[in-house]
């Protein structure tokens, strides 16, 4: 069982697509529930772990190191390294994130699915960050990202953001508005009329009784 999961596994990391990598925490798990008898010694743990990181599963991610047993919690170097980037995740720790990523000998196996989820979570910062501010300095910027200042900026850059003439702060612009947002500040807003009216009639019947 071990060795087919493992062909089906390289099979989608041998894709080179992002979408297929994203595969590989479901992958393992349904052949973990097909599986008869005890887990083989040489079961893609961290990869599973790190294939549901890359969807952003963590409660997934977390019940499947659960199931791991004590033995290869300490043994195995890179499954403790995927437990580090998921208590990074769940603490929304990115700085810690980035350096257990950049700082970690990933297998061949391993490193697209990290910088892909290193790439992905660096976006959604930058996301963050652009909902949240109008200006926001170089520092913060690059700390939130695990980057170095150059490199943030060239990030925001590509981004459309302005930097100040001294290079310490820059100009957010914010993202255009989705249609699926639109849809929802739309129902918000009409959501919100409702309430008021209905608040506006039963204050007028309280009134008139």
């Amino acid at each position: 069982m071990a060795t087919a999961v493992n062909e089906r596994v390289d099979a989608l990391l041998a894709s080179g697509d992002a979408a297929a990598h994203c595969l590989v925490g479901a992958t393992c798990d349904d052949a973990e529930l097909a599986c008869a008898g005890p887990i083989p010694e040489d079961w893609p743990r961290a990869l599973q772990i790190l294939g549901h990181l890359a969807t952003g599963a963590l409660v997934e991610a977390h019940l499947a190191w659960c199931r791991v047993p004590e033995p290869p919690r300490a043994s195995d170097a890179e499954l403790v390294a995927a437990k580090a980037l998921l208590d990074a995740l769940r603490r929304r720790d990115l700085a810690g994130l980035h350096a257990r990523a950049d700082g970690t000998s990933w297998s061949a196996r391993a490193a697209p699915i990290v910088r892909a989820i290193a790439s992905d979570a660096r976006e959604r910062a930058l996301d963050l960050i652009a909902r949240a501010y109008t200006t926001a300095s170089v520092a913060h910027v690059a700390a939130a990202l695990g980057t170095s200042a150059p490199d943030a900026i060239a990030r925001c850059a590509a981004r459309g953001w302005g930097v100040s003439e001294d290079g310490a702060w820059l100009d957010v612009v914010k993202p255009p508005v989705t249609e699926k947002q639109r849809a929802a500040i739309d129902a918000l807003t009409s959501l919100t009329e409702v309430t008021t009216h209905l608040g506006d009639f039963a204050l007028d019947t309280e009134q008139e009784s």
